[in-house]
């Protein structure tokens, strides 16, 4: 059955527990995605971690229960970059006790580069990776070898939005 979000704020319930489904890329229990190639895709990848999720939600357990939080919380998972399906309710209610389900589904985060061009002679090479859930910290990392005729260089950027789990 599903719980009226509203009718808990009214009855004043407190949130006991925050339920985290945290989600691989592919799902294997569907026969469309069992295969070989998404199981190893699985195996490589790291599932964002559960404190990373955690620190983007807007109530813990001992809070009193908004029936906004759920929505407001939705939208903050939704964007990032390495979860595709964000879902917020609640699943049990009584005794003025509300558990809430979280459940967030990863995408595949590591994108190689690669860039090879020719003009006037000269040769450009670009190679690198971009990874935007850093061992499932959520945090970015790119790093690049760049060539030309003028020099070869190398960077290497990384971006954590949630230092410390918190917002800066």
């Amino acid at each position: 059955s599903v719980l009226d979000p509203e009718a808990i704020e009214a009855a004043g319930a407190v949130i006991r527990d925050v339920v985290l489904d945290r989600q691989n890329v592919f799902n294997l229990d569907d026969p469309k995605e069992d295969r070989r190639l998404y199981r190893l895709a699985n195996r490589l990848h790291v599932v964002t971690r559960e404190e990373v999720v955690r620190g983007q939600l807007l109530f813990q357990p001992g809070d009193r229960f908004d029936a906004r939080l759920p929505e407001e919380t939705e939208r903050i998972l939704r964007p990032t970059e390495f979860s595709t399906v964000a879902t917020v309710r609640p699943i049990a209610f009584e005794d003025g006790m509300v558990d809430i389900e979280v459940v967030t589904e990863d995408v595949w985060s590591l994108t190689p580069k690669a860039s090879f061009s020719r003009s006037g002679g000269e040769n450009r090479v670009s190679l690198g990776a971009e990874e935007v859930n850093l061992l499932g910290n959520g945090q970015f990392l790119r790093a690049r070898y760049l060539s030309n005729v003028d020099r070869d260089s190398t960077q290497l950027e990384f971006e954590d939005r949630t230092l410390n789990h918190g917002w800066w």
